[in-house]
C-alpha cells in the first residue's frame, strides 16, 4: 500500500519489485493505475474521509466510503473494514477527485464563512 503524496506514488512504485501474487495499491484519489507501472496486480483505494492522524484515521476508516479500481483484493479490504466502495475508472479520476475536494475542502470553507457572517449578526454558532 503506497501512502505518499500523489507526486511520489510512481517513484515509490518503481522501487517495489514486481511479484506475481502481490497487490501493489496506492491511496491517491487523483491518480489512475498507470502510475503503478508493470506490477501485475495493481489497485487504488481512496478513502473519502479525512485522516488527520493515525488514531483518528483508523477510527474513521471503519464504515467509510472508498473509491476503488483495479485488483479485487482492495474491495475485500474495504469490506473487512466495514466500508462501502464504488468503482472509479482511470478516465473519471479527475472529475471524481474534484468532487471529493469540493465535498471536503469547499464545504469546510463554506461552513467557516457561514459562521463568520452569522457571528456578525450574533447568531449562535450551534444554530448554524
Amino acid at each position: 500500500m503506497i501512502a505518499t503524496p500523489d507526486a511520489a506514488v510512481a517513484g515509490v512504485a518503481a522501487t517495489v519489485e514486481p511479484v506475481a501474487d502481490t497487490v501493489v495499491a496506492h491511496l491517491a484519489g487523483s491518480l489512475g493505475l498507470d502510475v503503478l507501472g508493470g506490477h501485475p496486480r495493481r489497485a487504488s483505494v481512496h478513502p473519502l474521509v479525512a485522516l488527520p492522524d493515525p488514531d483518528v484515521g483508523a477510527e474513521r476508516l471503519r464504515g467509510a466510503w472508498f473509491a476503488v479500481a483495479g485488483d479485487g483484493f482492495v474491495r475485500t479490504v474495504v469490506d473487512d473494514l466495514g466500508g462501502r466502495w464504488f468503482s472509479v475508472a482511470d478516465e473519471d479520476r479527475a472529475a471524481y477527485h474534484a468532487a471529493a475536494c469540493i465535498a471536503s475542502n469547499h464545504l469546510v470553507a463554506l461552513l467557516g464563512q457561514a459562521e463568520r457572517v452569522g457571528s456578525a449578526a450574533r447568531v449562535p454558532r450551534e444554530a448554524l
